[in-house]
C-alpha cells in the first residue's frame, strides 16, 4: 500500500508499507532437507512421513514501512529524505539446491598424494544410491550439509538518507547528503559444526562427540549487526553545450560480521566459534573509505557550427568534430587481514589472526624485496588463543585510474556517416596493485606485493587501445 500526498505546494510525502511473507523453499516434487542434530538423521520434506516444510517456522508478519519527503525550499534548492524497512530477503539456495541425498558425494581416500585411487582402466568407483525409505536417512559423516533451523528468524535492513540539491550557475548542479544503512540480525551460513573450543581440534566439534561427524554442518541464521555510512556528493551538468560532466564522491565506512552477497562466514576466513562470534564485526572486504569518480563528454568546440574556427579552413577541417569521453577513478585501498598459523589455536573452521608487537608502519614497497607495511609490526601466535589484531586493519594500495575516448565523425554524403572511435583503457598505463601477501607465516615474502589487480579487463591491467568504424546511414 503506497500514497503521496501533496502537503503543500512546496512540500511532498510518499509513505507505504509493504507485506512480505518468504515460504520454506521447495523442490518440485517435494520439499528441501532438514538435518536433525538431535538424531544426525537427513529428514527429506515431503518425502514419507515428513511434512513438506520439515516444521520450520517462518514468520507471516514481516511490514515493512517507507517513508520519504520532498521540500522545495526555493526555485533552486530541494530538501529530500527517506527512510524505510526491507526483510532480508537472502534465502541461501545456493547451499541448499545440493544437498544429501540430491547429491550424493564419493570420497576415496589415497594412502598420499603421490599415489592414485584406482587406475583409469577400471572405471569410476561405483556410487552406493541411499535407500529414502520413510523420508529420514542417514548421512556419512565426512558429506556437508547446509540448511535452515527450525525457527527461521529473519534479518531486516534500516535505510535512511538526507540530502540537499542545489542548482548552480552555468548549468550545473550540486548535491550533498548523508546515506546510512542498518543490518539487524543479519543471516549468515554458519557452520554449526565448528570447532567451539580452543585448543580441542576435532574433539571441539559439537557433533563429533556423540556421532563422529566432522563434516562442516550449516544454517543459515542471524550471526549479528552492521552499519554503513556514508557522506556523498554530486556536481553534474547535463549535456549542454557540448559538455556533459558528472563528479561523484563518496567518503563511508561499512562494518559488518559477513561480506559479499553469499552471507557465509566460512568462505571469508573468520571465526565460526559462536561464543568468539563477536571478533568477526570489522570492515568489510568492499569497504573504500574515498571513491571519487569523474565522467564527461565534450564535444571539442571547434569547427563548423562551434565557437572557434566556424568559418571553415584547413584548421577547421583538421579540428572540428572530435568528441572527448573520459572516465577516471580514484578509490581507496581494499581492506586486508594480517593472518598467522592456526596450530596453536586448534579450532576448525575458524581462522587464526597475527599478534601485532609494534608500531604499524607503511612502507609502500612494490616488488619481493621491498615489504608494503612493516613486517616486524606483526608476529606469529604460539598459545591457545586468538591474536590480538583484528580483521581488516589494513588497506592495501589505493587505485587511480583513466579511461579515454576519442571519437570523430565524418560526412560521407547526405546519407552516410562515418565515425572513427579510440578507446583505451587505463590510459596512463598506471599499474593497480593487488593486496599484500597477508600471512607472518610466509617469511620473506610477508607483507609483499608481487601482482597486480584484475580490473574485469579480461585480466589485463596495462593501457589498453581499441580502434572501431561505425558507418549510419
Amino acid at each position: 500500500m503506497r500514497d503521496r500526498w501533496n502537503v503543500t505546494p512546496k512540500l511532498t510525502l510518499d509513505y507505504g508499507v509493504r507485506w512480505e511473507y518468504f515460504p520454506v523453499a521447495s523442490r518440485p516434487d517435494r520439499g528441501i532437507e532438514y538435518y536433525d542434530a538431535s538424531t544426525n538423521k537427513v529428514l527429506l520434506c515431503g518425502f514419507g512421513q515428513v511434512p513438506k516444510n520439515c516444521g520450520i517456522e517462518v514468520s507471516k508478519k514481516l511490514f515493512a514501512p517507507r517513508m520519504g519527503l520532498a521540500y522545495r525550499a526555493s526555485d533552486s534548492l530541494v530538501i529530500r529524505a527517506g527512510y524505510g524497512l526491507t526483510n532480508d530477503p537472502y534465502e541461501g539456495l545456493e547451499f541448499v539446491r545440493a544437498n544429501h541425498p540430491v547429491l550424493v558425494a564419493l570420497y576415496n581416500q589415497t594412502p598420499n598424494s603421490l599415489f592414485p585411487v584406482s587406475r583409469l582402466a577400471d572405471g569410476i568407483p561405483p556410487v552406493a544410491t541411499p535407500d529414502l525409505g520413510n523420508g529420514i536417512i542417514d548421512i556419512p559423516s565426512n558429506v556437508g550439509f547446509s540448511g535452515y533451523p527450525k525457527k527461521f528468524e529473519r534479518g531486516y535492513i534500516q535505510s535512511w538518507n538526507l540530502t540537499v540539491q542545489k542548482e548552480l550557475p552555468l548549468g550545473f548542479a550540486g548535491q550533498v547528503g548523508y546515506v546510512a544503512t542498518r543490518s539487524i540480525r543479519q543471516l549468515g551460513m554458519l557452520n554449526t559444526n565448528a570447532g567451539q573450543v580452543i585448543g580441542a581440534g576435532a574433539a571441539g566439534k559439537p557433533l563429533y562427540g556423540p556421532y563422529g561427524r566432522d563434516a562442516s554442518t550449516g544454517e543459515l541464521r542471524p550471526v549479528g549487526t552492521g552499519h554503513y555510512d556514508s557522506l556523498q556528493a554530486q556536481l553534474q551538468r547535463r549535456f549542454s553545450g557540448g559538455l556533459a560532466l558528472t563528479v561523484n564522491y563518496t567518503w563511508g565506512k561499512a562494518i559488518n560480521y559477513v561480506n559479499g552477497s553469499d552471507n557465509v562466514l566460512s568462505d571469508y576466513s573468520r571465526v565460526q566459534a559462536l561464543q568468539y562470534l563477536n571478533l568477526n564485526r570489522a570492515r568489510t572486504d568492499f569497504d573504500r573509505a574515498q571513491n571519487l569518480g569523474v565522467t564527461n563528454v565534450w564535444q571539442l568546440p571547434f569547427g563548423k557550427g562551434k565557437h572557434w574556427l566556424s568559418s571553415g579552413g584547413t584548421a577547421s577541417s583538421i579540428l572540428g568534430g572530435w568528441q572527448v569521453n573520459t572516465l577516471l577513478s580514484l578509490i581507496s585501498g581494499q581492506p586486508f587481514t594480517v593472518f598467522a598459523d592456526g596450530t596453536a589455536l586448534n579450532l576448525p573452521g575458524s581462522s587464526q589472526r597475527a599478534d601485532q608487537v609494534g608500531a604499524v608502519t607503511k612502507l609502500g614497497g612494490i616488488g619481493a624485496s621491498s615489504p608494503f607495511y612493516d613486517q616486524s609490526s606483526f608476529a606469529e601466535v604460539n598459545a591457545p588463543r586468538f591474536g590480538t589484531t583484528g580483521f581488516n586493519i589494513l588497506n592495501g594500495p589505493g587505485i587511480v585510474n583513466w579511461d579515454f575516448g576519442l571519437f570523430r565523425e565524418f560526412s560521407l554524403s547526405e546519407r552516410f556517416k562515418l565515425q572513427f572511435r579510440m578507446e583505451s583503457f587505463n590510459f596512463t598505463n598506471t599499474p593497480h596493485f593487488a593486496l599484500p601477501d597477508n600471512s607472518v607465516s610466509d617469511g620473506s615474502d610477508f607483507m609483499t606485493i608481487t601482482g597486480v589487480q584484475d580490473l574485469a579487463r579480461e585480466g589485463v591491467d596495462e593501457r589498453q587501445f581499441r580502434f572501431g568504424l561505425r558507418v549510419s546511414f
